[in-house]
């Protein structure tokens, strides 16, 4: 460019003293100038097309790289997550009846049992003795009694010695009876069938009532059961359809609340509810759940991840990729949302089928970026 300056500036020098020839007027050199003037500056424009052209350091636009998502209408679900626990439906503890020492134990953990299995007995010498008293004394009683009926029969004696040996004889029949009832009550029995899970008992120790002994649960029959907070007593009733999650195991179940609590409980402000499970792999009582009841379900919603909506004065909006010509750009699409869940939205407005989400790359991207793949 000073190059062309200083050719322009010689030329007009040049032009102006004319050498030998004739000395133009005042006019006529201005009006002679102007016209070289023009001349040189369409030739000054050509040759600055020229050098841009084949210009290395002028700035070209870089395109950021980005990844897309076509947005599609899919089930937008809302879920209340109600912590709970499993609890076995039959779970007991095995107690005696009657205080004494144990001399046998026939279970071990693990064990399955049937109800009405004897799992203990208690030391039971002292009623065996009392017992096997009494079975003599009704042996002799019996022979009495006998004895006293054939005469009865062929009329020989007084009545009142047949009552009397007839009234003896079954009063010790009768205290047989309860003793050998007594003596069942030394043999400690489940109550329920089931698997044995717990056993604090041993040979030698003193058993008595209330005391546990043992523990069986029945493994067939389990339920979850959680507290739910009042605000949801709107929303959370009997045969609602739940899925219950055990994150220790990382596995699912579906059911139903099948039992809701019919008052709130002052000192939490919670009602109970109770949802059974089948049995299944891992499952055992006390492991921790979480029940999710469905309250708001969109069969037909654009679901975004929340990380992609961004906040401006005029409200929610996501970036999306259009293309123009050869070239994609950022665009600012506004959006209406609805429901949030964990990580993911839903919009109500603003998307339509076939849209490309920018997922990756959109931080720090304006309206308008130069983008690409």
């Amino acid at each position: 460019m000073k190059n062309i300056t200083i050719l322009l500036t010689l030329t007009l020098l040049m032009t102006a003293c004319g050498g030998g020839e004739k000395k133009l007027g005042k006019k006529e050199q201005l009006a002679e100038l102007r016209k070289q003037q023009t001349k040189i500056a369409g030739e000054i424009a050509v040759l600055e097309k020229e050098v841009a052209a084949t210009d290395t350091t002028k700035i070209v636009e870089k395109a950021r790289t980005v990844t897309f998502a076509e947005a599609k209408t899919q089930t937008f679900n809302h879920f209340i997550e109600l912590p709970g626990a499993i609890i076995a439906d039959d779970e007991v503890f095995v107690n005696a009846k009657v205080p004494g020492s144990l001399t046998r134990v026939h279970i071990k953990v693990g064990d399955k049992v049937s109800a009405g299995d004897v799992v203990a007995e208690i030391d039971d010498a002292i009623l065996q003795n009392n017992l096997a008293e009494i079975q003599k004394r009704w042996e002799l009683a019996n022979d009495v009694f006998q004895k006293q009926e054939s005469l009865w029969k062929q009329n020989i004696g007084a009545e009142i010695q047949y009552l009397t040996a007839k009234n003896n004889k079954e009063a010790l029949e009768k205290t047989m009876s309860t003793l050998q009832e007594t003596r069942e009550m030394y043999k400690i029995k489940a109550a329920i069938s089931g698997v044995v899970d717990e056993v604090v008992m041993k040979i030698g120790q003193t058993a008595a009532p209330g005391l546990p002994l043992a523990k069986i649960v029945n493994l067939s029959r389990l339920k979850v059961k959680a507290d739910v907070p009042e605000s949801y007593a709107g929303k959370v009733r009997a045969g609602n359809s739940v899925t219950v999650h055990f994150p220790d195991l990382n596995k699912d179940l579906s059911g139903s609340i099948k039992y809701v609590g019919n008052a709130v409980n002052p000192m939490n402000r919670t009602f109970k509810v109770e949802v059974p499970v089948s049995s299944m792999a891992g499952l055992l009582p006390n492991m921790l759940s979480i029940i999710k009841v469905t309250d708001y379900s969109n069969s037909n919603a654009f679901i975004v991840p929340i990380n992609l909506l961004q906040k401006s004065d005029a409200g929610d909006f996501v970036l999306v990729a259009e293309k123009t010509g050869e070239k994609w750009y950022a665009k600012r699409t506004m959006v209406k949302v609805g429901h949030l869940y964990k990580d993911q939205a839903e919009v109500l407005s603003g998307l339509k089928t076939g849209t490309q989400l920018i997922v990756t790359g959109y931080q720090d991207l304006n309206d308008g970026d130069l983008i690409a793949l």
